[in-house]
């Protein structure tokens, strides 16, 4: 990773992780599957193919295609509209929003009016999830055994959906899931490793 990446790197970022703690990857959800998949443009699919429906069933003489956009035309434009919307929403979100991993922990920073973020060491992290989206974009979300509940709403798109009760973080649309996939099972499980040893250190003895 290039000086000139990690200057990128907001200030709030920098200051959750320790001095001398290597940075192996940072990123940013993709705009274009976020607005697909976190804030509901896949919906958009549904809502044109109902009004379509709903189109051909106010013609009242016979069908014709004339007939047909003249009743859908209103459907399409104000899907058009919505999904716009969403996705300048998703953009927004997506530039404000930044994922790290270090060799201790994961770190999250999300939010635009009100900065969110999280940062997670690798040693309270109970599972990791990985789900493989579209072209190669995926979502990476991390269990942990945190007694401090994260704010769903705070964190939200980076959580993980249907955990409102449980809020679990998540890397949301991130490229090249199946890379840093690997490369997260890689450093949590040498973080495993590490702790077992320190582990057994701490309880190795000679009885007096």
């Amino acid at each position: 990773m290039t000086a000139s990446e990690l200057d990128r790197l907001p200030d709030e970022v920098w200051t959750s992780i320790p001095d001398g703690e290597e940075i192996y990857w940072h990123g940013q959800p993709d705009w274009r599957s976020l607005g697909f998949h976190a804030f509901g443009c896949k919906y958009l699919v549904l809502y044109f193919i109902i009004s379509a429906f709903y189109a051909v069933s106010q013609i009242k003489m016979n069908f014709s295609l004339n007939a047909f956009f003249g009743q859908y035309v209103t459907f399409v434009i104000s899907g058009v509209v919505a999904g716009t919307i969403l996705f300048l929403l998703a953009y927004v979100a997506a530039r404000h929003t930044c994922y790290v991993i270090t060799e201790k922990r994961v770190v999250i920073r999300t939010g635009v009016a009100l900065v969110f973020l999280l940062n997670v060491p690798f040693k309270n992290i109970i599972s990791i999830d990985k789900q493989s989206l579209w072209h190669g974009r995926g979502n990476l979300s991390f269990k942990s055994r945190s007694k401090k509940r994260i704010p769903y709403l705070s964190c939200w798109p980076s959580v993980k959906s249907g955990s409102l009760l449980e809020p679990i973080p998540i890397f949301r649309s991130i490229l090249n899931i199946e890379e840093i996939g690997n490369l997260v099972g890689e450093i949590a499980a040498k973080n495993l490793e590490w702790h077992k040893l320190n582990e057994t250190s701490d309880n190795s003895g000679v009885a007096a």
